[in-house]
């Protein structure tokens, strides 16, 4: 309603901030941000409040593809802020398409700095399809290669095809080829 009554913008914003429940917070939040830019920032602020490392990462992917630029730092700092694994990665996993480039850096110190391995290749994850944009050094390429192994077989398989364009980069298709090779091989001694 409040997307077609500018003049309710305050007031709506005022409910949702009032709003005890962190599930409801997320999800006006999430309905809300993506109709009402003027609200962006305090949509950030209260999102920033949310308790439930649950909601507060649910709020943030579900505003992830509206989300104004000047914003992104903030939306990094409350990603990083959540305690749970899982939710810290999904969250990191889910936002990589939307993130402005020149923030990767700043997301990939909050992805390298998971102390699980298994979180550290799901948040990576979503990153996977654009490496190819930026240039990427053996060693990061080694690290990602070894954050990614922490997954099960089918994960890692999936992960794989989305690296083709950036294993052809540091090689040629021989390279790609060669790869698929090994992982074939170690498949029939790893059923």
């Amino acid at each position: 309603m409040a997307q077609h009554l500018p003049e309710l913008w305050d007031t709506a914003i005022d409910i949702t901030r009032n709003i005890q429940s962190d599930s409801y917070r997320a999800r006006a939040l999430s309905e809300m941000a993506q109709h009402l830019p003027e609200l962006w920032d305090s949509a950030i602020d209260i999102t920033r409040n949310i308790q439930s490392d649950s909601y507060r990462a649910s709020a943030l992917r579900a505003m992830a593809q509206h989300l104004p630029e000047h914003l992104w730092d903030s939306a990094i700092d409350i990603t990083r802020n959540i305690q749970d694994d899982s939710d810290r990665a999904s969250t990191l996993s889910e936002v990589a398409q939307y993130l402005p480039e020149h923030l990767w850096g700043k997301t990939q110190e909050v992805i390298w700095n998971f102390s699980d391995r298994y979180y550290k290749a799901s948040a990576l994850s979503g990153y996977l399809p654009y490496l190819k944009k930026r240039v990427i050094t053996l060693t990061k390429w080694s690290d990602v290669i070894d954050a990614l192994a922490y997954q099960d077989r089918k994960q890692l398989l999936l992960n794989f095809s989305k690296l083709q364009p950036i294993i052809i980069n540091l090689g040629d298709k021989e390279t790609f080829m060669a790869t698929l090779q090994v992982i074939d091989e170690i498949h029939k001694q790893w059923p």
